[in-house]
């Protein structure tokens, strides 16, 4: 699968990695690790850029084609003239166009190790919250770049800021924008709550179910007595 391995040391733009070749500046070991690692290497990265038709691909490898990343998949090593998109046995499409946006298919890692986390705590009491969200059902405009033919499912940027700000980004444009990814645990917290509600209430009902039983108990067991009497 394709992933970019995490570097160990702060990655330089152009124009850094220019100015260590300025003034015929003495370049050091740093100053090279500096470059290589600022750069992609192709055979760790795996990343080939365009497919061309002259190469041969391994498991793993990912290049574009038509506008598409595709992975290649087999477990051996294939001749190029395997075109991604036509032999699904040995490419598989990592991101694909639809509805003018992007699907992608790779699966998404969160890095929450707790000794990469400064500050955390348990999310509670977020059902009475989670109520006040509204979603809706909505077309994009014809200009946006999305097929606005097709009924989408959202919520609305500014009503969710409102209510959970941490899941809403805004660019100084005011373009704002919704990680939906990070809406999950708070709906998994809502569910907690709703099940601890609903084990309070079968604990409540079988409370009253009990005492019910215990009462139409003695009940019977007092008609029971008075039957006796009266027939005495």
């Amino acid at each position: 699968m394709f992933t970019l391995k995490p570097n160990t040391m702060i990655l330089k733009n152009r124009n850094e990695l220019k100015s260590l070749f300025k003034n015929k500046s003495r370049l050091s070991e740093v100053h090279f690790a500096a470059l290589i690692e600022s750069v992609l290497n192709k055979r760790e990265d795996q990343f080939h850029g365009v497919w061309q038709s002259d190469r041969t691909y391994r498991k793993g490898d990912v290049v574009i084609h038509q506008g598409t990343l595709w992975e290649m998949i087999s477990h051996n090593e294939i001749c190029s003239h395997d075109t991604p998109g036509k032999d699904k046995g040995n490419w598989q499409s990592i991101i694909v166009p639809i509805n003018g946006g992007m699907l992608r298919s790779m699966t998404l890692y969160q890095n929450m190790n707790t000794d990469q986390i400064d500050t955390w705590q348990r999310l509670t009491t977020v059902l009475e919250t989670v109520k006040l969200l509204q979603p809706i059902s909505f077309h994009w405009k014809s200009d946006s770049g999305f097929d606005p033919a097709k009924e989408q499912l959202g919520l609305l940027a500014d009503e969710l800021e409102a209510v959970f700000p941490q899941v809403v980004n805004k660019e100084t444009d005011g373009t704002a924008a919704i990680a939906y990814q990070n809406l999950v645990p708070i709906l998994i917290q809502s569910i907690k709550e709703l099940l601890e509600q609903r084990d309070q209430l079968q604990q409540a009902l079988q409370t009253l179910q009990t005492s019910f039983e215990e009462y139409q108990q003695q009940t019977e067991q007092r008609l029971q007595e008075l039957t006796a009497r009266i027939e005495s």
